[in-house]
């Protein structure tokens, strides 16, 4: 655009992006009595509405500007490409028409033919099929106008500026049931020569592709964990205490979940609380603490929430060291099914081990029970000294 200020002209920007380059050991640029200044903005754009700040500096009285376009908009190449869903149940196993669509669209000068789409087919997805369909059939047609998923390799044509490209996509869920919480379906779009999808892509974000993703839900999916505060080993009257956390893994509320937990023989005087750790947006149930054995019931996990049940009890006797193994948790999904971080599982159960030992060992603290015993290899290798000498002296 053309500018003329009274008095000095400081900088130009767009969106906060200052596109006014100054020449060498100057700090301002003086247009009064000038023709009119001519300045390219070429940085800081942005989609949609964009806001252009002309910084000026006034000897005294008032400070003018004149501003005069000297020409239409350049804009570079942009494109967009965009998938959703419309499925907001979860996915059971052999359903067919799951929705999705993708859009490609430029929102930038005109592109040329040779963008490639593709469309895999992800796990728990089977097959499905596609129709295309344009904001411009004349100026912008379809590549096809339909064919079976996955999308391979389908080479686009040219898309002038405000065209879009629309793929409606109806898929089938496998057979069996998934063996994940959701399934993520991604497209991406790899650009010409000399097209760099950081430059052009709209969603790239800097990256090296262009790709965008939906999921759907394949179910509400409960994960347990149980953690022991405290390696041990812990001697008899020690307090022992150990965390179960209940997590929503999967992308639909959690409803009607149980938790039990029993102390094992070795343990004692147990209590419980519950707990809601930062960031989650879950609640304890009405009874949020009680003596055990543990026995949680009407538990409600929003997606992305989860509960922690804190157990703490006391050894009893012990007579020799020994280990408590496999102590299970052991919760119901309610609504949902077992998830153990990996995969989907028959049960929700998470164990611990707890290491014990006699009160007369704990007795002495664990450095001086290294120290007595270094002690004691120190006395029988001396005794053993006294003896070869005896033997010698013989």
């Amino acid at each position: 655009m053309k500018l003329g200020v009274d008095d000095d002209l400081y900088h130009v920007f767009v969106n906060d992006t200052d596109n006014l380059v100054l020449p060498p050991g100057t700090n301002h640029l003086n247009s009064w009595n000038l023709p009119l200044q001519e300045i390219v903005l070429s940085e800081g754009w942005q989609p949609g509405l964009n806001e252009i700040v002309i910084a000026t500096y006034s000897g005294g009285g008032g400070a003018v500007a004149w501003v005069q376009p000297s020409g239409a908009p350049l804009c570079a190449e942009k494109l967009s490409l965009t998938k959703t869903t419309t499925q907001s149940t979860a996915v059971a196993a052999g359903q067919t028409n799951i929705p999705f669509e993708i859009v490609v669209a430029n929102k930038g000068a005109a592109f040329p033919a040779g963008a490639v789409l593709n469309d895999a087919l992800p796990a728990g997805l089977a097959s499905g099929a596609w129709t295309c369909s344009s904001s411009d059939p004349l100026a912008a047609p379809c590549p096809a106008a339909s064919g079976v998923l996955p999308i391979s390799n389908l080479t686009l044509p040219a898309l002038p500026a405000g065209s879009s490209l629309r793929f409606n996509i109806l898929a089938n869920a496998q057979s069996a049931a998934s063996a994940l919480p959701d399934i993520e379906n991604a497209a991406t779009l790899t650009l010409p020569a000399p097209f760099a999808a950081a430059d052009v892509c709209l969603n790239a974000h800097n990256a090296s592709a262009c790709t965008a993703a939906a999921s759907v839900t394949t179910g509400a999916y409960l994960e347990i964990d149980k953690v022991l505060t405290g390696s041990g080993p812990f001697a008899p009257g020690d307090s022992v205490t150990y965390d179960i956390t209940l997590s929503n893994a999967g992308f639909m509320a959690l409803t009607g979940v149980t938790l039990d937990d029993a102390l094992p023989t070795g343990l004692s005087g147990g209590a419980w609380t519950c707990t809601v750790p930062v960031g989650s947006t879950a609640a304890c149930p009405a009874s949020a603490s009680g003596n055990m054995p543990l026995a949680a019931t009407g538990i409600n996990l929003p997606v992305g929430g989860s509960l922690v049940y804190t157990v703490t009890a006391t050894v009893g006797a012990v007579t020799a060291p020994s280990t408590l193994s496999n102590l299970l948790a052991t919760a119901s999904p309610g609504n949902g099914a077992c998830w153990n971080g990996f995969a989907v599982t028959p049960a929700c159960t998470a164990s611990i081990s707890i290491s014990l030992i006699p009160l007369a060992i704990s007795a002495v603290p664990a450095l001086d029970r290294l120290g007595y015993a270094l002690m004691a290899l120190a006395v029988l290798a001396l005794a053993a000294g006294a003896a070869r000498r005896r033997r010698a002296q013989v």
